[in-house]
């Protein structure tokens, strides 16, 4: 065990002299959504001396290439709208990125021999789309103790009860994409996220208990009447007020300021 330990040890260590020695540069991961901008930094602080530093992406262009003696900078032609190069700090700004500049990023410098100085995997993702928050069904609605609601994002649903104030939170992911379902007495928030955005959807409590309209079965004899109520107490202000059936055909058709009905 202890010899597994000291191993272990001189090990770590001769790492970190290779690293302070050499400019090793580990390949560290960058996800940016698209559209967005990327700064892209050198990951040494003492640069080793150089003629000229190179920012490669991984269809060997140089995107940058700087020039010690002379300070020129040359950009490669299909980069030059929408890259910044910082000359004193070496670092990289990449706008406007899109799927396809999705790859591997390498700064190198080259003098005696050559050294890469940093190596960034960037990944461009887009935005994620906005959740939708559904109500499906609502029980004991006169003071709005139960309800049930589905919250759905791209190709993932989450369902669940809302009770007595609260809910059981839920969260699924699929590939770079999370949903996540949680409430509190105030209101159900719906989240939906990946590694550069989020959006929500929400609904509060009061809101819904007030204005929510369940549906109702009714079972009438061909032939007879049937009389349907709003259902709500308290009614909310309007303009119009219609009445329609499945078939989005407007049966009456009420205007608040007028009063007058049509049918």
């Amino acid at each position: 065990m202890f010899v597994t330990m000291a191993v272990d040890h001189l090990l770590t260590s001769f790492i970190l002299l290779l690293i302070c020695n050499t400019g090793f540069s580990a390949e560290i991961s960058v996800f940016v959504k698209t559209g967005d901008s990327v700064q892209l930094d050198i990951q040494t602080q003492e640069l080793p001396e150089f003629d000229d530093l190179l920012w490669r992406n991984d269809k060997s262009e140089n995107i940058v290439k700087y020039i010690h003696e002379s300070k020129k900078v040359k950009l490669h032609s299909s980069y030059k709208d929408r890259v910044d190069f910082n000359d004193e700090t070496f670092s990289l700004t990449l706008k406007n990125m899109q799927k396809t500049d999705t790859g591997l990023y390498t700064a190198r410098t080259r003098g005696e021999s050559e050294k890469d100085i940093a190596t960034y995997r960037v990944s461009v993702i887009d935005a994620v789309e906005a959740p939708v928050l559904t109500v499906n069904s609502i029980w004991s609605s006169d003071s709005c103790v139960t309800f049930s609601f589905t919250c759905r994002g791209h190709d993932l649903t989450l369902s669940s009860i809302f009770e007595y104030g609260r809910c059981s939170p839920e969260e699924v992911t699929s590939h770079e994409n999370t949903l996540i379902l949680n409430c509190s007495e105030e209101s159900i928030i719906c989240n939906h996220s990946n590694t550069v955005s989020w959006k929500e959807d929400r609904i509060h409590i009061k809101q819904l208990c007030r204005g929510f309209s369940a549906e109702i079965s009714v079972f009438v004899k061909t032939g007879d009447s049937v009389q349907l109520d709003i259902q709500t107490q308290e009614l909310p202000e309007l303009d119009l007020l219609s009445w329609r059936n499945d078939k989005s055909e407007n049966i009456v058709k009420y205007i608040h300021e007028s009063k007058k009905v049509r049918l």
